[in-house]
């Protein structure tokens, strides 16, 4: 049996301080466990010791949904039933089923019928259509919860994101701003209150409070993409001091204070929250690839090149990621680096138009331009990233 001392990890980030932060960032799972096993036994194991786990995309927890049954009046072996059905509900999520979208309608239709009113399993379809990025069902779901359950801000948090992902982020602030609102005022209600002032709709703010803090980073990151940089400085800051004092930070918010700092041309500020970000997330790549960029626009080539070659070669399998270290390296003359490392993207797989974008770049840089104008209209219709490497070559 290993020693946890002695244990090595490939993706340390994975394991360091989650005592403390309780967080999981399954968003690039692709990277550690392309069939999603990893997550599924993270979620199960911590079910199993019955720990608080919070992810960032809740998709419906157990307890809630048991505290919503409570109001309801069924037979126990019935309770027991619907019950048993929600958790193999939410496994076919976990384990992306193709059939997990018509096993959570089959749920709420059951619900329905029994006369159960419950904003869980909508709140579960409505996680699940925008994690599958079909945001204009999602934000149909949700906004349906929020009518019929105004002062859950269950539904007013998923009713942000989406509009964040539609790109409606002066909405989304608004549906933040809501989920706040009803989050803390929650908190504070005596336990004999609550029922009443949700109308039958079960909060603990125990659990919920977890979400606070994330919610506000969502409100933070919609005033960045309104072109509010300051504004959502402000969120960022407040949470960051939150989350120091109880030791509970989160590489997320780095990040946000990175591209604020940068917006705001605070560029010594933005150095140092990425170091203070890689000293407590060291194996982080977005930090890394942030101080990397950040180097790379003050001409510091061996130390842009340096954080991003850490990055690569933890095998981070995205080609946006490589399409620049591989300018980087040619910029630096580094070519025995240049070559070693195209090849192997080369054998990244690539299937959509924005991997098709960046395939383009690395042909160009190999010097064949046909190729690169083949994949450069293969992705005719990829929305162009904010790329901070080549938007800064090209200044």
């Amino acid at each position: 049996m290993i020693q946890p001392e002695e244990a090595v990890f490939k993706y340390p980030e994975l394991f360091h301080g989650q005592n403390q932060i309780r967080y999981f960032d399954f968003s690039r799972i692709e990277i550690y466990d392309n069939d999603g096993y990893y997550s599924t036994g993270i979620c199960s194991l911590c079910e199993h010791w019955g720990t608080d786990y919070y992810v960032f995309s809740d998709i419906g927890s157990v307890k809630d949904f048991e505290d919503e049954l409570s109001t309801a009046d069924l037979p126990s072996q019935e309770r027991e039933n619907i019950v048993h059905d929600f958790n193999l509900t939410r496994l076919k999520i976990r384990e992306n089923n193709p059939r997990a979208e018509e096993r959570v309608k089959i749920l709420i239709s059951d619900c329905e019928e029994l006369n159960i009113y419950c904003a869980t399993p909508y709140l579960m379809l409505g996680i699940h259509l925008a994690n599958k990025k079909n945001y204009s069902d999602a934000y149909r779901t949700f906004n349906k919860i929020v009518e019929n359950y105004q002062n859950d801000p269950r539904g007013w948090r998923g009713l942000g994101g989406v509009l964040f992902y539609l790109r409606r982020y002066e909405e989304a602030t608004q549906a933040f701003d809501k989920a706040i609102v009803l989050t803390e005022a929650i908190s504070k209600l005596k336990d004999s209150d609550k029922y009443f002032h949700l109308k039958l709709s079960i909060f603990h703010e125990t659990r919920h409070l977890h979400y606070l803090d994330i919610i506000k980073l969502n409100k933070a990151a919609s005033f960045f993409r309104m072109g509010k940089p300051k504004d959502a400085l402000i969120i960022y800051e407040e949470v960051y001091q939150s989350k120091l004092t109880n030791n509970n930070l989160h590489p997320e918010l780095f990040i946000g204070l990175s591209d604020c700092f940068e917006a705001l041309e605070y560029f010594e500020n933005q150095e140092t929250i990425l170091w203070e970000g890689i000293y407590h997330f060291p194996g982080n790549c977005r930090l890394h690839i942030e101080l990397g960029q950040l180097y790379f626009k003050f001409a510091a080539l061996d130390s842009a090149l340096f954080h991003y070659q850490f990055v690569i070669d933890r095998e981070y399998l995205d080609l946006e990621a490589y399409s620049e270290f591989l300018l980087l390296a040619k910029l630096n003359g580094s070519l025995s680096i240049f070559y070693k490392y195209v090849d192997q993207a080369f054998t990244i797989e690539s299937a959509n138009e924005r991997d098709y974008y960046y395939l383009g770049h690395i042909w160009f840089m190999v010097g064949e331009k046909k190729l690169a104008k083949q994949y450069y209209r293969k992705s005719k219709k990829f929305d162009k990233p904010y790329s901070k490497i080549w938007k800064q070559l090209l200044r």
